[in-house]
């Protein structure tokens, strides 16, 4: 056997049986008187003569609160909002989705004067990008029936179609857009950017 050879192994075994046999003696002492106390169904013994002290006379209950109903209304009515404006993103009338916005494939000469008429109206908010063309028009036209002035990027070497919302004046309005269509339209990697 292992135990005759091993000294270490053998203190650790009797470790082992000894801690097995406290557990087995007092464990059931431990759960023999179970404590059963509710702070609801508290009786207080004022005749009891074994000097025990009853410690919570009665539950304590928070205060209720004075605006409850008016912040519950507040949020039944913004849960209302938004669940109205998915409603409206969720059902694009025909004539939007058969209206097509044509990306814009320009030379850079042309870039440069288109982009540096941009720059006098501020930042911008890069949404998504597409492979298909129809894919980015139905994105840009949500975005136009929600009265954003988005704009389709194409750019040729990648064949990629970019959505993006432009003019935006300052960063802190293009970060409030970028949050605010984040959640609108579940994006996780849209970014702001100046218009350059």
């Amino acid at each position: 056997m292992i135990f005759a050879k091993d000294k270490q192994a053998r203190f650790r075994f009797l470790g082992v049986v000894v801690w097995f046999a406290l557990l087995i003696y007092f464990v059931p002492s431990w759960y023999a008187n179970p404590v059963s106390f509710s702070p609801e169904d508290a009786i207080l013994d004022n005749n009891s003569n074994s000097g025990q002290q009853v410690l919570f006379k009665e539950a304590y209950r928070l205060p209720p609160r004075e605006n409850a109903q008016a912040e519950l209304n507040q949020a039944i009515e913004g849960a209302r909002a938004v669940a109205e404006s998915d409603r409206r993103l969720m059902s694009i009338p025909e004539s939007v989705e058969n209206t097509s916005v044509v990306p814009q494939v320009l030379s850079k000469a042309e870039t440069q004067t288109q982009d540096n008429r941009v720059s006098q109206q501020g930042w911008m908010v890069i949404l998504a990008s597409y492979r298909e063309q129809e894919s980015a028009q139905r994105f840009v036209a949500q975005l136009q029936q929600l009265e954003y002035s988005a704009k389709i990027k194409h750019y040729v070497e990648d064949q990629q179609y970019s959505v993006r919302v432009v003019g935006i004046e300052s960063r802190e309005k293009a970060k409030t857009e970028q949050r605010k269509l984040d959640k609108l339209f579940k994006l996780k990697d849209s970014y702001i950017r100046r218009s350059r």
